[in-house]
């Protein structure tokens, strides 16, 4: 889950040294499709096998039996998909409207490879079932950016009893250079339900060294050793119903049994990591820093308290800054370096954030970025019986800015809402201040405390408690 404005998936977010250049590229070590579903090989099933059971869901007309995802961590601090996905068709109307809908993925990070798609039948009862047609591969759906977007799937045309089982891979961007992950996993959040009923799901994490997991729903993981001496963490639900996400409903966690994973076992050491990718992304030339300051200067003589340069530098920044969502590349979960984002004048709710907190404490003010989970987003997993939280950047979707002075919150993504007020999406959410040490989530509070404005109300920004 990468940070983005407003868009689920997640998914979502100790390199103080690591350097990086935007647009650099470097070749890594590639793991191919082929090997990938070599290494899940156990895991893939023949639909031939399957049983489907017409008691369960009997109005549904086409039942997933089987849903395989397999994890693979890959040393970018990425991971590697393989996903099985067998289909039961049941009656006309449900061949007639089957289509596999959200085969989404990632798009500014991955790769998608079908690996193969197959229609199976059986001619009789208790005929076995055989392989009677090929899928294809349709490409992404016009109309989409660059991020999380549906792939199509060309069928051959189906009837009721058919099967269709669909293997597809998605694959680290291996043009991209990742160095400033620094090789951590910065995980990934897994809800087994979807929008087809479904019998059973497997989900597979694989990894070389050791991993934090958690996950609400589920038993405990199985523990096992997988191809090439992998670690794995398998987790298994049955008879799930199906799920669509509505503008006024509950959001897939609050409803499914999902897994949440990462190489990080705590918010303080997930926060210690990106505060150090923010440090150095908050470097600024001194003559920028001179601008900077002479744009934010009060009046002569005076003796400014924190509220009144918060005002005077978001009023500034609130004229001068456009929202623009580019989820390419790291970019996706670290904001672009300050000085492009003052300088263009646009960028997302992280870059907004980073240059106004690091404009803030330029002038003594004391701000922090805070990485937020919108509660369209449901639930995060408790921590596991190690006491470990599987602390990861999918857990976010938005970036807030936090003044400790004035308990102030600001959006730099809403500029122009009525004054003392967040947008509805942002309240009650949780959030991660970037700060030393951070070592829990805090929430974001109802926008009823007081608000602070200019005299001729330009400045919205909210005053909330945030819990210590």
């Amino acid at each position: 889950m990468p940070l983005r404005r407003r868009t689920i998936h997640v998914c979502l977010l100790s390199v103080l040294a690591a350097v990086f250049a935007a647009g650099q590229r470097a070749p890594q070590p590639s793991l191919t499709a082929a090997h990938l579903a070599q290494n899940a090989q156990a895991y893939l099933v023949s639909p031939a096998a399957l049983r489907d059971q017409p008691g369960q869901f009997p109005r549904e007309g086409a039942v997933q039996l089987y849903h395989l995802r397999y994890e693979q961590v890959v040393p970018s601090g990425l991971s590697a998909l393989l996903v099985q996905r067998v289909f039961q068709i049941r009656s006309r109307a449900g061949a007639e409207l089957f289509a596999p809908d959200n085969l989404w993925y990632d798009n500014g990070r991955g790769r998608f490879q079908l690996v193969r798609a197959e229609v199976w039948r059986r001619h009789g009862a208790h005929a076995p079932y055989a392989i009677a047609g090929q899928g294809k591969d349709l490409g992404d759906l016009p109309g989409f950016a660059a991020g999380t977007q549906p792939r199509r799937l060309g069928l051959p045309r189906l009837h009721a009893g058919d099967r269709v089982s669909v293997i597809y891979a998605v694959l680290p961007d291996t043009g991209t250079n990742w160095s400033l992950l620094a090789g951590h996993f910065i995980g990934n959040m897994f809800a087994l339900r979807d929008s087809f009923a479904t019998e059973k799901v497997h989900y597979v994490l694989a990894a070389h060294e050791s991993m934090a997991v958690s996950a609400a729903g589920l038993p405990a993981p199985r523990l096992g050793t997988g191809a090439g001496g992998l670690r794995t963490w398998e987790w298994d639900a049955t008879d799930l119903p199906a799920f669509f996400q509505s503008a006024d409903g509950p959001a897939i966690t609050a409803v499914s049994p999902f897994v949440q994973v990462s190489s990080f076992t705590t918010w303080a050491a997930m926060t210690r990591w990106y505060g150090g990718l923010l440090h150095e992304r908050a470097q600024v030339a001194p003559a920028l820093a001179a601008d900077l300051r002479r744009i934010a200067a009060g009046p002569a003589g005076t003796n400014e308290d924190a509220r009144a340069i918060v005002e005077r530098v978001w009023h500034y920044l609130s004229n001068h800054l456009s929202y623009r969502g580019v989820e390419d590349g790291v970019h996706a979960y670290v904001p672009a370096p300050v000085s492009e984002v003052f300088q263009s004048g646009q960028g997302d709710c992280k870059d907004g954030a980073l240059l106004l907190v690091t404009w803030l404490r330029m002038l003594g003010v004391q701000a922090d970025l805070a990485l937020v989970r919108t509660p369209a987003m449901g639930p995060i997993a408790p921590a596991n019986a190690q006491g470990q939280v599987a602390a990861t950047m999918a857990a976010f979707d938005h970036a807030l800015v936090y003044i400790p002075a004035t308990g102030q919150w600001i959006d730099t993504t809403a500029p122009h809402l009525p004054e003392g007020d967040l947008p509805q999406g942002d309240r009650n959410g949780l959030a991660l201040l970037v700060r030393r040490d951070q070592t829990k989530l805090v929430h974001v509070q109802e926008a009823s405390a007081v608000a602070a404005t200019s005299a001729a109300g330009a400045v919205r920004l909210t005053a909330a408690h945030v819990p210590q």
